[in-house]
């Protein structure tokens, strides 16, 4: 048991590095870079999370944070045992729990969704003469808008996991 705890460790804690600085790094500073420079700014999104190996690298280390982590929790909990799960720790890694999972779905489903049609609207936007339509760019605006405030709330949700996490062991309560 002592090596799976270990293991699982290692995999939550090395994946959780990786997911979280990511999310901070595109929401706070690759997204807004590339909004600012506009076109150019969108071609290099659309390399780096599509053949550069970012999203992929982003969705395995997400999941194996998250798997990890619940069997931590449940190897924590002695099974979700009612006296752990009401005392400090057990809520404070609950809540932590809570928000790490609230952050892997705003940035793998809704997030997801997001990109898929800003994505679409690209390729139809490249492939059609005469350039961009008044709508095509309002929608573009609109999705821009989405990702960013989608991007931002995932960075938080994350951000409130890692404290909870970091915290749980020492509450007395």
């Amino acid at each position: 048991m002592p090596w799976l705890v270990l293991v699982l460790r290692l995999l939550h804690i090395i994946g959780g590095v990786f997911w979280v600085g990511a999310t901070f790094a595109f929401a706070f500073f690759v997204e807004p870079t590339a909004a600012a420079l506009g076109p150019q700014g969108g071609a290099f999104v659309q390399r780096l999370t599509g053949r550069s190996g970012f999203s992929p690298a982003m969705t395995v280390a997400a999941f194996g944070s998250v798997l990890a982590g619940l069997a931590l929790f449940w190897i924590d909990s002695g099974g979700l045992q009612r006296d752990w799960m009401a005392g400090g720790t057990g809520v404070t890694l609950s809540i932590g729990a809570a928000c790490g999972l609230a952050g892997a779905v705003v940035g793998f489903v809704i997030q997801k969704r997001n990109a898929d049609r800003m994505g679409a609207l690209a390729r139809a936007m490249r492939q059609q003469a005469g350039g961009p339509t008044p709508e095509q760019l309002a929608a573009v605006r609109r999705l821009q808008g989405k990702l960013r405030t989608g991007g931002r709330a995932s960075a938080v949700l994350l951000a409130a996991a890692v404290v909870c996490m970091a915290a749980a062991r020492y509450m007395a309560f």
